[in-house]
């Protein structure tokens, strides 16, 4: 399924005199190729080598008790921010995992019987093509001009500093965390920041609206990105102004691709419950994977508590 090699927006990191993103991707000789290890494939592979070593290690499966153990394919994330999901690199590493995967299927059903485990497989997040690619399909997209952006920023501040004064808010990107004790002080409401802000971010090329954080958390609407907002956001850890760019559009640039939108290229994952009895089947309702731990709990006949996020799947 993979696009042409060379593409315009991959990430570069060998041979890099010239511009040359050509699969397959080597390791320059005056790199440390353990701390380059994490973009490639073989990470996954030594991931699900050292699965096998904590499943006879901790003798996993073998006692009266079901036990738990989780596997994180992180080499994939950073091999798909850096060229994106439909490169010859992904798809590479897609064939790679696919094999790896299947020698730890058959080594788990050789030491336990496939008949006595259940396989869960999903992801954190999705993420989106790399821009060029959208636009060269048609589509919408592109990367967020980072002049332009810290032109903005600079705007920003000069104003607020002209009109109100210094040290009302501390900034990380174009993320805005404000001084609340200070804005009382000075007898400012939120809103006097927020409208500077929206001012100048809205006019970058790219950021479609910016947000605040209380609205949002207030908010009574029960479309998909409020609540997709409503469910990233953290009470305290949040900022209280932050922009949200159009859908196709990212900070990273000039290369590569990231996620954190909250639309559905960066939402929709799989959710696999597989087992050696279960009749295939698909179900196309909205889940989400706070509905693992339910699910497994019911699976397991284990009481949920009240607290518990998400809702257990029928299986």
């Amino acid at each position: 399924y993979a696009r042409e090699d060379h593409y315009p927006g991959e990430v570069d990191g060998y041979l890099m005199d010239e511009y040359s993103p050509v699969f397959p991707i080597g390791i320059d000789a005056s790199v440390d190729p353990t701390a380059a290890f994490m973009g490639f494939p073989w990470f996954e592979r030594e991931v699900l080598n050292l699965a096998k070593e904590a499943i006879n290690g901790e003798a996993l499966g073998k006692g009266d008790h079901p036990d738990l153990l989780f596997i994180g394919f992180s080499a994939m994330d950073w091999m798909i921010h850096d060229y994106g999901p439909h490169s010859q690199e992904v798809m590479d590493a897609c064939i790679k995992l696919d094999r790896y995967m299947g020698n730890f299927m058959e080594f788990v059903d050789k030491t336990l019987g496939l008949e006595n485990v259940m396989f869960v497989l999903t992801a954190d997040h999705g993420g989106l093509p790399l821009p060029e690619y959208l636009v060269e399909k048609g589509g919408s997209g592109g990367r967020i001009n980072q002049k332009h952006l810290a032109e903005a920023i600079e705007w920003i501040d000069e104003e607020c500093e002209e009109r109100f004064g210094k040290k009302l808010y501390h900034r990380e990107g174009a993320n805005y965390f404000l001084d609340h004790k200070r804005l009382k002080k000075a007898n400012l409401m939120p809103d006097h920041i927020y409208e500077i802000v929206k001012k100048y971010l809205t006019n970058v090329d790219g950021v479609e609206r910016v947000a605040i954080k209380d609205d949002i958390l207030k908010s009574t609407d029960k479309d998909k990105t409020t609540l997709r907002l409503k469910n990233m956001i953290h009470i305290e850890k949040t900022p209280e102004i932050f922009p949200i760019v159009n859908p196709g559009y990212l900070f990273r640039g000039p290369y590569g691709t990231s996620h954190g939108s909250p639309y559905d290229y960066d939402t929709h994952v799989p959710l696999i419950f597989a087992r050696t009895h279960f009749k295939p089947r698909v179900d196309t309702s909205p889940r989400a994977t706070v509905d693992i731990a339910p699910t497994i709990a019911k699976y397991l006949s284990v009481d949920i508590p009240e607290y518990c996020d998400g809702s257990p799947i029928d299986l």
